[in-house]
């Protein structure tokens, strides 16, 4: 039973927007 992080999920979500930022510069490119 994993314990909620409120620091992990933040992570998860910082890692979630760098990696939608990184597509949509591909994106452009």
């Amino acid at each position: 039973m994993p314990i909620y992080q409120p620091e992990l999920e933040l992570l998860m979500r910082g890692l979630n927007i760098e990696k939608k930022t990184l597509q949509e510069q591909t994106a452009e490119q």
